[in-house]
């Protein structure tokens, strides 16, 4: 769970704050995240998807 928090969550967190001054100077600058289906919605809430089971570091704001 600690590596993909870091990747996934603090990562993205991390390049946005070091980016956004440079992004804020540009009149269309962009932050694009992108998911792998580990991120959909739809099959984390179907009970009978493998990703319910599998991936927990993904799973983990359902578990609270």
């Amino acid at each position: 769970m600690r590596h993909t928090y870091q990747t996934n969550v603090f990562g993205v967190f991390a390049v946005t704050k070091t980016l956004l001054p440079l992004l804020k100077k540009l009149k269309a600058g962009r932050i694009v995240n992108l998911s792998s289906s580990l991120g959909s919605l739809t099959v984390n809430s179907d009970p009978n998807s493998d990703a319910n089971s599998k991936y927990l570091a993904y799973n983990s704001i359902r578990l609270g």
